[in-house]
């Protein structure tokens, strides 16, 4: 199921901001990351998942520019409207904010990545899960603390990414008064059902990626 549009497209420019709302942990739960071939150090721009409403408002150049490989979802403009199965792009131009979507410079750092995005610097680091990668980002920001988990599926040169939102993991989600729901844990083996589950998606086809992270040309 896709979110409603503010939400898909809200959800994907914070990526490097985001706190709550996905899988998280207080304390790191990836210590030492994997380095991963094919993702070398360089700037990249996140390309944005967009309906096929949003994508009819970027220019001809800017839409030469999304990216089309081939993913499918149920979608609806607004909360509580009929659900319809929509084919999404994805696009480094956000076109309800008018403007173009983070550039974020990546670089290996012995034993994680250093994530330079749009706000405060960050740090990334990637372990193989369930036939993916699971992406622990450190939270942005000078009151940010904790990390977020997002699934990460290798896209040579860069990756797709799943927001791993709390609504997948029902046993541990709770609501919270600001971030809607949060669903923190102390080890993965809490969720590892969900986790599967979710990864099981992945692979099938059934859940497509929030965002695609690709070097900038």
């Amino acid at each position: 199921m896709l979110p409603n549009k503010a939400a898909f497209l809200a959800a994907s420019l914070l990526l490097f901001l985001l706190a709550g709302c996905t899988l998280s942990s207080r304390l790191p739960l990836i210590e030492q990351s994997e380095r991963v071939a094919g993702f070398p150090d360089a700037r990249y721009r996140l390309h944005v998942g967009l309906l096929p409403e949003d994508a009819v408002k970027l220019t001809r150049a800017q839409r030469a520019r999304c990216l089309d490989p081939g993913y499918y979802a149920e979608g609806s403009d607004a909360p509580g409207a009929t659900a319809q199965r929509v084919r999404i792009v994805y696009c480094d131009r956000d076109a309800g904010a008018g403007k173009d979507a983070p550039v974020v410079a990546i670089r290996w750092t012995g034993d994680a990545y250093a994530a330079d995005g749009p706000e405060k610097p960050s740090t990334m680091r990637l372990r193989s899960d369930a036939g993916l990668m699971l992406l622990q980002m450190q939270r942005a920001g000078p009151d940010a603390s904790g990390y977020d988990y997002w699934f990460a599926k290798m896209r040579t040169p860069g990756f797709e990414l799943f927001l791993l939102d709390c609504d997948n993991f029902p046993s541990i989600a709770r609501p919270h008064d600001y971030a809607g729901q949060v669903c923190e844990i102390e080890s993965f083996d809490q969720v590892r059902d969900e986790l599967d589950r979710y990864a099981a998606a992945v692979r099938e086809g059934r859940k497509p990626p929030l965002a695609i992270l690709t070097p900038v040309r």
